[in-house]
């Protein structure tokens, strides 16, 4: 009897840890379009939260100037589509796979076509051209979103 009822408690815990440990559906982004330029000039106000990492990283730019940025939630093999400046656009989303604790992410720019693995709330960079050969910076962090709880 009592190991009967070691082994009923044993597959419960294993349920609720399985469910529990649900595999991602979604991420949240927040995507920061900074126009970077070789002029001298200074950070934009808008970009305090990147200041520091905008200059460590593109050292030969001295001018950094919000254009757009916005947060959304995408659901895993879906996109979603946001403007970079002029006319141009990006198009990203979650994909399967991963390894533990690191996102797969597509995007999507004109001729850029790449997936990136991202650490979980990472941020990470990707330089497009922009309009008139400006340089772009899209700064993105991506935040896994794990699937409802069902029991």
């Amino acid at each position: 009897m009592k190991t009967l009822v070691l082994a009923i408690t044993a597959t419960l815990v294993l349920m609720t840890s399985a469910a529990l440990s649900a595999e991602p559906s979604a991420a949240h982004f927040d995507v920061t379009v900074v126009d970077a330029k070789k002029t001298p000039g200074e950070v934009d106000p808008k970009l305090e939260h990147l200041k520091d990492v905008l200059e460590r990283s593109f050292k030969g730019y001295k001018s950094f100037r919000q254009v757009n940025r916005a947060k959304f939630k995408v659901s895993e093999g879906k996109t979603h589509t946001t403007p970079l400046a002029g006319s141009q656009k990006l198009t990203i989303g979650p994909q399967a796979g991963g390894a533990k604790g690191f996102l797969k992410v597509r995007l999507v720019s004109g001729d850029l076509k790449t997936t990136v693995d991202v650490k979980d709330g990472g941020l990470f960079f990707q330089a497009v051209r922009g309009p008139k050969g400006a340089a772009l910076v899209i700064a993105i962090r991506a935040t896994r979103v794990a699937k409802a709880q069902t029991r």
